[in-house]
């Protein structure tokens, strides 16, 4: 699928947190503008910084309505059909995550257009035993939906390609909008903080990203081989975590 310079590109979040304007401003420049970015509000606990608007892509702001947590959280995005028959995108990139309600309409509202759909996902990881059967049939049916997948990483793309989609249209696309730096990278220092490594930690502390995990295995080292470990980043696991 070729994306020309003068397409109309929409690009479907559930929340649009700070840390991705950077890309959407990216596709916004690459295209002249013609990006348009649906969003709604995050929950309060989620503490996730939602105020900054992008400057090179335009934005339209949907209501969520959310419900249960936990692995029972589903979410429906109010104003969706709006969007899509204002901006009329050529095509869309949304959340490849079945919990978002409104997709399935999306999808086959550019269907019905004679757009494409890109999903744009972490994988698709097997759940726990007594209910991957049903999880892998939701997830199959859920992706065989999309044009084509975009991933973080080849596990992800492997976990796609695992459900049947071709992996031929699964991209991976590095979890970074920075370009790579010009200048030669600095000299980093030979020798250990007072002879101990160093792990920083940086990113939002939610649950599924197990930083309880690496406390509690840096935490087990024997006393002389355990690292200083810095954490940085907020979220709603950072009191359980402190």
């Amino acid at each position: 699928m070729t994306m020309r310079p003068d397409m109309r590109i929409g690009v479907m979040q559930r929340v649009l947190p700070s840390y991705r304007v950077p890309l959407f401003d990216a596709l916004g420049e690459r295209y002249g503008g013609n990006v348009s970015v649906f969003a709604g509000e995050p929950r309060k606990q989620e503490a996730l910084m939602h105020h900054v608007v992008p400057k090179h892509a335009q934005l339209w702001r949907g209501k969520n309505l959310h419900f249960f947590d936990g692995p029972f959280y589903l979410c429906w995005q109010s104003g969706l059909m709006d969007w899509l028959s204002d901006w009329q995108p050529q095509v869309i990139i949304m959340e490849a995550n079945p919990r978002y309600l409104r997709s399935p309409a999306a999808v086959n509202w550019m269907k019905r257009n004679g757009g494409k759909t890109i999903g744009w996902g972490l994988g698709a990881p097997v759940q726990n035993a007594g209910s991957s059967t049903l999880h892998t049939h939701i997830r199959r049916r859920f992706i065989s939906q999309f044009q084509a997948l975009i991933t973080y990483s080849s596990a992800g793309a492997d976990e796609y390609s695992e459900l049947g989609f071709s992996r031929e249209r699964i991209f991976v696309a590095p979890n970074a909008v920075a370009p790579k730096p010009a200048h030669s990278l600095p000299e980093r220092p030979k020798r250990y903080r007072a002879g101990r490594p160093v792990i920083v930690f940086v990113g939002r502390l939610q649950e599924r990203k197990r930083v309880d995990t690496l406390i509690h295995a840096c935490a087990s080292l024997p006393p002389d081989k355990q690292p200083i470990l810095w954490i940085i980043g907020d979220g709603p696991q950072r009191v359980k975590l402190e």
